[in-house]
């Protein structure tokens, strides 16, 4: 039961931590690890209308989410929070249907103010620059991510000069010296094109999500892992559909969990009202089902 009680409360959390990161963006103060205590309520209590409105639901801020491009990746790690070492079909995911995801979402909320670009590895995906192309456009959403594994070098020229915009950031996850082997390449690379990144090291950022046989734990466990979860915000985004956790998302596509209606959101329906869909993004994202 409290585990349950401290889901709701971390739904609230969400929609404020939500609307903080996008009012903070919007003031050009910079929060992307850290904020302090005062400064959250200082941002909340200058804007009470939109808190209000926040809470509500009638203002729908997303402070981060995950689009999925690729499940091809040049390693296959044990462990993988994406399962790709569990996948032996990897595919591109076709670029028009996200598009038309990313277009639907966009209609139904105010703002977004992370969106992060994952694979697979991205720069596999022989239509990135058409998906970064287009949210470079969208007014709504203030930052984008590329998490890269460090095996690649950025070949597409126009990715190059699209990264060079104050929008975009590249992430490069660090696996070790031999596996991540491009990474000083890469870093080299951005440098030289005056590109945003973080770049990570030794022990900062591998995290073994383990195998996925059967753990028989009881409900009220789950829920409670879940509220300690450090990705439940990271809400990944494929084939057409928002889900509540990774690797019950790529769990799901490979067969290895059934779909469940209340694990995921379909936003990839034509001709669907916007109003609708955020009042039902606003009950799946921060008023989470307890049974």
């Amino acid at each position: 039961m409290k585990s349950k009680i401290k889901l709701r409360i971390d739904g609230i959390h969400g929609i404020l931590n939500s609307l903080v990161k996008v009012l903070a963006f919007e003031s050009n103060i910079d929060i992307d690890r850290h904020i302090s205590k005062g400064l959250y309520m200082k941002l909340l209590f200058s804007n009470p209308i939109r808190t209000i409105k926040a809470l509500a639901g009638k203002d729908l801020n997303i402070g981060y989410a995950d689009v999925v491009l690729t499940t091809v990746c040049t390693l296959k790690c044990k462990g993988c929070g994406a399962l790709i070492d569990h996948n032996n079909n990897q595919c591109h995911y076709n670029v028009n249907k996200i598009i038309e995801t990313l277009q639907h979402l966009l209609e139904a909320v105010s703002h977004i103010n992370r969106i992060h670009l994952l694979g697979g590895e991205p720069l596999c995906y022989p239509y990135l620059y058409e998906v970064m192309s287009f949210l470079y456009k969208q007014e709504k959403v203030n930052i984008i991510g590329i998490t890269t594994n460090g095996t690649l070098m950025i070949k597409d020229k126009r990715v190059l000069k699209l990264l060079r915009d104050k929008k975009f950031q590249v992430d490069i996850s660090y696996y070790g010296e031999s596996v991540s082997r491009k990474q000083t390449e890469l870093k080299q690379q951005l440098e030289e094109n005056h590109i945003k990144y973080i770049l990570h090291t030794k022990g900062s950022n591998w995290i073994d999500f383990g195998g996925f046989n059967r753990r028989n734990k009881s409900v009220e466990k789950l829920y409670r892992i879940f509220t300690e979860c450090p990705f439940k915000w990271c809400r990944p985004i494929f084939d057409g559909k928002m889900f509540r956790c990774t690797r019950s998302a790529h769990g799901s596509e490979l067969g290895l969990i059934p779909l469940e209606a209340d694990e995921y959101i379909d936003l990839s329906r034509d001709n669907y009202p916007s109003g609708k869909l955020r009042k039902e993004l606003y009950r799946f994202l921060y008023t989470p089902p307890i049974t």
